[in-house]
């Protein structure tokens, strides 16, 4: 499968010097950290466990184009020195999920089906919060947005993001248009297939006067 992986220069120094990349607690956002622990999980359910336990998934796109690459690199943030590693990995090596989908996880949201399985589940998130208080497992916990029952169907719902094989509308199905995200748990310099040195670009703000 090839890969467009976006790596910090001195990340592209490491490999070279150490012969693989790989990618600890350290390096990812401090962010909704359980929607990154649950893809982790996923990926060891999915794809195997990574070779060392300190370990944390690799970033990439999967069914992209080296020219639809271009328009990523301009606007890649913060503005730096950066370098795009083109990579061959094998399939079972790769977990692809879909990219826009991917941040209603982050959001720690419900992905939904369709628009009648999301107006499903807003109503039940109002009959929660309507409930009287002490029904265990009918409102949230203080500090908690969903109830257990609820917390459940948003957790099993982002299964939803690796439907990329299917073709129904809705959140949780293909889209036209759909970006694929890949995560791999390292590269090697015998994965490298080409590799672009950059630096990324503000666009300019312009006032409206």
């Amino acid at each position: 499968m090839r890969i467009f992986t976006i790596q910090t220069y001195d990340a592209w120094q490491s490999l070279q010097a150490r012969g693989v990349l790989r990618a600890s607690v350290w390096h990812q956002s401090d962010l909704a950290p359980l929607a990154y622990q649950w893809m982790r999980q996923q990926m060891c359910a999915r794809i195997g466990h990574p070779p060392h336990s300190f370990q944390v998934p690799l970033w990439g796109w999967a069914h992209e184009d080296a020219q639809s690459m271009i328009d990523i690199r301009r606007h890649w943030m913060p503005v730096s020195r950066y370098c795009q590693i083109e990579i061959e990995l094998k399939e079972t090596a790769v977990l692809v999920s879909d990219f826009d989908l991917w941040h209603i996880v982050l959001m720690d949201d419900y992905v939904a089906l369709d628009d009648q399985d999301r107006a499903r589940f807003d109503r039940e998130v109002a009959r929660q919060a309507e409930a009287p208080a002490g029904l265990s497992g009918q409102r949230p916990s203080r500090g908690l947005r969903y109830s257990a029952s609820l917390r459940d169907q948003v957790v099993e719902s982002w299964q939803r993001i690796f439907h990329h094989d299917n073709d129904q509308g809705g959140e949780g199905g293909q889209t036209q248009g759909s970006s694929y995200q890949a995560c791999f748990w390292e590269i090697q310099p015998s994965d490298i297939v080409d590799v672009i040195e950059f630096r990324s670009i503000v666009e300019p703000d312009y006032d409206d006067d």
